[in-house]
């Protein structure tokens, strides 16, 4: 009776322990699209009492199949690949706001300064001079837009203190997993579910900002501990609105050089570069254009700046306008373009004072003006000015998608490595778990097998 009950006590441990291989083989298979998900393996012991005699099998521990090595390769590209990817994105943006070509900036500035020429060409033709003074009102309207949209457009994109949030939110998601990690270890328990989970949170923090991750998880920035290796403290990163960055009273504002949160300021940066140079290239027109305007005299032998008017209004691309005494887009059928002065002369000073019709002097000057080399625009024409502000841009944009590009493909190989590792190939687990299977159905075998024996000796023992 005694080798009975060791043989049914040696297949029961057998089925209890296949069971729970094809326990872990199946759930493998069920989370081979779990994104994250890290394969388990269960190890198998040979249970041995003092006498040295087996007594079955038992199961170790689930452990979970991880790559550390391609772990931490990943986690150093994640801030590259954040950086690019969002600030290819924002760049792309404030391209689509200069709106190259048709119907874009350098279209209207080229539209006035061909209306300009016509002008000059005709400068008795009052047709010429009302399509002067649209064209200028289109430019101005244009400027205008551009400065709204460029003010607008960083409440779009958000402001760095909600990355900031989104940073913090991660990070308290992550004290808590580690505290909780840290219990389950420290009472023996495997917990691959919540490491996996933690793997998860922290590759999403470092597309936020470039975070450096210990062996044990303490996850810090700029030097600055944010959640400790055991989850019992946090500290969160907080923002001022001039974009200073402290953790605990530490400036790290100089240590932020990756991720989304960089990004997000570099944008704001570029931004603000924009409004500058918008900013002066609408004062320059407006400069040079009234300089040469108010001394000028137009078809009524009458000069601007006797009148109290003149071409330009404002001083900057906010608040540039044709002045509403020549030119008020809300009622252009009240056009003054006799008011336009183009003539440097007139032929008597009167009074009443008598224009020189056919004078354009003053107005060839200033298209000259326009097409030279102008000491407010780094000696560069008007339209040489914005040339270069859309080229720069544009090839901003290029160096940043193909670097957000290059570091994605990069992120794409560490993942690989990762998967190759702790992903889960369908392949390889249906034959483990045929493999359990089969060791199952043999212990179960054996186990009928006693039995038998086992009913077999009762009924001889009645």
């Amino acid at each position: 009776m005694s080798g009975l009950n060791d043989l049914l006590h040696l297949s029961g441990s057998g089925l209890n322990a296949y069971q729970n291989q094809i326990n872990v083989y199946s759930n493998n298979i069920a989370n081979v699209e779990t994104s994250g998900y890290s394969r388990r393996s269960l190890s198998l012991e040979t249970a041995l009492p003092d006498d040295g005699l087996g007594t079955g099998v038992q199961t170790g521990t689930v452990a979970r199949l991880y790559n550390s090595m391609g772990r931490n390769a990943l986690l150093q590209e994640l801030p590259n690949a954040g950086y690019h990817s969002e600030m290819s994105a924002y760049l792309s943006d404030l391209e689509s706001l200069l709106g190259g070509g048709s119907g874009g900036m350098d279209t209207v500035l080229g539209n006035f300064q061909d209306a300009l020429q016509d002008a000059i060409a005709s400068p008795d033709d009052l047709a010429a001079r009302t399509t002067l003074l649209q064209s200028a009102s289109s430019l101005a309207s244009g400027l205008n837009q551009l400065d709204s949209a460029l003010a607008q457009v960083e409440s779009l994109w958000g402001t760095s203190a909600d990355v900031v949030d989104e940073i913090n939110s991660l990070t308290f998601q992550l004290q808590d997993l580690n505290r909780n990690i840290t219990r389950a270890e420290n009472a023996g328990r495997s917990v691959p579910d919540l490491l996996d989970q933690r793997d998860q949170l922290v590759q999403e923090l470092s597309l936020m900002a470039n975070v450096a991750v210990s062996p044990d998880y303490q996850i810090s920035l700029g030097g600055q501990e944010l959640v400790s290796a055991d989850g019992f403290n946090m500290q969160e990163l907080s923002v001022d609105t001039a974009n200073n960055f402290s953790v605990n009273g530490s400036d790290i504002t100089s240590s932020i050089t990756g991720g989304k949160l960089a990004a997000r300021v570099d944008a704001e940066n570029t931004v603000t570069a924009l409004q500058g140079q918008i900013n002066t290239l609408a004062d320059t027109l407006i400069s040079e254009t009234n300089t040469v305007f108010d001394s000028a005299y137009n078809l009524n032998g009458e000069r601007p700046a006797d009148l109290g008017y003149s071409f330009f209004t404002g001083s900057d691309a906010s608040d540039i306008a044709v002045d509403a005494t020549l030119y008020d887009p809300t009622n252009p059928m009240g056009a003054h373009p006799e008011l336009v002065a183009l003539a440097a002369t007139r032929a008597s000073a009167g009074p009443p004072p008598i224009p020189n019709a056919g004078d354009n002097a003053a107005g060839q000057a200033l298209y000259d003006a326009f097409q030279g080399q102008l000491s407010a625009l780094d000696d560069q024409s008007i339209s040489g000015f914005w040339t270069n502000i859309e080229t720069s841009l544009g090839g901003a944009v290029k160096e940043e998608t193909m670097l957000a590009e290059n570091s994605a493909s990069v992120v794409e190989m560490f993942d690989n490595q990762m998967l190759s590792v702790s992903g889960v190939n369908l392949d390889e687990e249906l034959l483990n778990l045929m493999s359990a299977q089969k060791a199952y159905e043999a212990c179960a075998r054996v186990m009928s097998t006693a039995s038998s024996l086992l009913d077999t000796l009762i009924n001889l023992v009645q």
